[in-house]
Formats: C-alpha cells, sequence, structure tokens
C-alpha cells in the first residue's frame, strides 16, 4: 500500500464517528420531542379523568333525580309539607324533606342529608356515597290556587368524592326538576 491510500484510510478510520455538536443537536430534539410528547399524553389522561368525573356525577344525579321524579309524578299525596299554597305570598315553601304517600298506600321519605352528603329514600341513599357527595339539596313545592296539583321541584348539587387537586376534577354538577303530582287526593 503506498503513503496516500494509507492517510486516506486513517482520515475515513476518524470521520466515521460523531462530533459533540452532532450529538448535542439529537439530545436537544430528542428532548423537545419527548417534552411534547409528555405533554400530549399528560392532556390526555387529564381529559379522560375529567370525563371520567362527569360521567360519574351524570349517572349517580340523574339515577337519583328519575327515582324521585317517578315516584312523586304517581304519589297518592304529598303529607309533608302539608300543603304548599300559601294565600299570602306566592314564594315556594322551600324543605330539605318531603313525605309522600306511594302508590301502595306507604309514606316515602326524600331527605337531604348534607352531613353524609347523600339524598335518601327511606333512609336508603339514592346515591353511590362512595363517588359523589350532596353538597347542596332542595325541595320546593308551589301551588298557585288551593285546589291546582302541587308542584314540587327537587333541586341538588354533586361533586366527586375523593378527587385530586385538579380544578377540573372538583367542579359540582347540578341537577333541577319539577314534577307536578299527578294523582293526589
Amino acid at each position: 500500500m503506498n503513503q496516500k491510500s494509507k492517510i486516506k484510510n486513517q482520515k475515513s478510520k476518524i470521520s466515521a464517528g460523531f462530533t459533540l455538536v452532532e450529538l448535542l443537536a439529537v439530545i436537544a430534539i430528542t428532548g423537545v420531542v419527548g417534552t411534547m410528547m409528555f405533554g400530549i399524553l399528560f392532556t390526555t389522561l387529564k381529559g379522560a379523568d375529567k370525563s371520567e368525573s362527569a360521567g360519574t356525577l351524570q349517572e349517580n344525579g340523574n339515577f337519583a333525580l328519575s327515582q324521585m321524579s317517578r315516584m312523586v309524578r304517581f304519589a297518592l299525596d304529598l303529607q309533608s309539607p302539608a300543603s304548599c299554597y300559601q294565600s299570602s305570598s306566592s314564594a315556594p315553601i322551600v324543605t330539605s324533606s318531603i313525605t309522600i304517600l306511594n302508590a301502595d298506600n306507604q309514606p316515602t321519605i326524600f331527605a337531604c342529608d348534607l352531613t353524609a352528603g347523600t339524598i335518601a329514600s327511606n333512609s336508603a341513599t339514592l346515591l353511590d356515597p362512595s363517588q359523589v357527595v350532596v353538597t347542596a339539596c332542595s325541595f320546593s313545592c308551589a301551588q298557585a290556587t288551593p285546589y291546582d296539583a302541587p308542584a314540587l321541584t327537587i333541586s341538588f348539587t354533586l361533586n366527586k368524592k375523593n378527587t385530586n387537586a385538579l380544578v377540573e376534577n372538583n367542579s359540582p354538577t347540578n341537577f333541577q326538576t319539577t314534577v307536578i303530582l299527578r294523582n293526589v287526593r
């Protein structure tokens, strides 16, 4: 081998590696791409957690609201409050519990228990206490004349129980409906 080919061979061996600048550029690009991927993953997981929280609240709230609405709508009588008609004012009567006489001629009591964080039907909870907590609850009853059927408004606010510190998981959900008693004697 001649001298020229030996020098060429040595140069090709030396240039076969990467320079420090090239390595730093690759590390920087990898860091930027990794940070972007981590951000996308974090946002996706945060959105999934928020969606799961909202679903839990909706499921519990809709169940409780439908159970109470159905029973109140077909109740034979509203026992407590005894009357929703107030001749002196048009303001509804607001209370934390109501008693109805259900279709089986048995009393059913719906009560807001804010200390336990639930809504009860004859002391049985209508919500899953391991998942949600009631933060506000009321029943309001109104009647335009003593001969009209009472209109009962059920209103409550649920919040997810045992939430983490993220604000979007701590947002309360309000539920409200007005039911007119159909079968009142």
